[in-house]
């Protein structure tokens, strides 16, 4: 939930200074500059969303892979473990394209 509220928090705003300082020929119209807001606030929410549900997963299940390897968990690992954790998820959340 974390991820949706701050997706809206930081994107509403900043979809509508960009609609409104950069109109397209295509949402000209004030309720079409509405729909294009809601939808670019929406889109971005929602991929932070599955960001941090999917992250958190991932570094729970690091975490519980190294507890069940006995390692000790220190900060370098668990600094480690969370670049791996960013790397894997941003691969499944952005795949190939970039928007």
């Amino acid at each position: 939930a974390g991820g949706l509220f701050y997706g809206i928090k930081i994107r509403f705003p900043h979809a509508l200074v960009m609609t409104l300082l950069f109109p397209n020929k295509k949402n000209t119209s004030s309720i079409q500059k509405i729909k294009t807001i809601i939808k670019l606030t929406r889109d971005h929410s929602m991929k932070l969303a599955k960001f941090a549900i999917i992250y958190k997963t991932i570094l729970a299940f690091l975490k519980g892979i190294t507890i069940y390897l006995q390692s000790t968990t220190n900060k370098k690992e668990t600094d480690f473990l969370r670049r791996i954790g960013r790397l894997i998820v941003t691969f499944l959340v952005e795949g190939t394209t970039n928007s």
